[in-house]
């Protein structure tokens, strides 16, 4: 059975990733199936998010949110391919 991962931007540094069906499973928690250096990149790529996205004024820049959604599917990609089939990996722009 394919297992769902979300990439999703978190408003703490986390990892973030979700596992949205997996019971036990909480935001943050550590996922061993991500390679280290995709980790990071989405790290980074979250911390960006933290630092340009306002609650209230959106993007602090023109066209981050173009840049930014680009970067999350080129992770997502990368993800896919270090993964394989045993793992669904899905964008959302939904702000945890």
């Amino acid at each position: 059975m394919t297992k769902t991962l979300m990439i999703v931007p978190q408003w703490t540094n986390i990892l973030p990733i979700e596992m949205p069906y997996e019971q036990g499973y909480f935001s943050g928690d550590p996922l061993p199936m991500v390679p280290e250096d995709i980790a990071n990149r989405l790290i980074q790529w979250n911390q960006r998010f933290i630092d340009k996205y306002d609650e209230v004024a959106g993007w602090t820049g023109q066209d981050l949110s173009s840049v930014h959604w680009a970067e999350a599917e080129v992770l997502r990609r990368q993800l896919v391919e270090a993964l394989g089939d045993e793992y669904r990996i899905i964008i959302t722009r939904s702000y945890r």
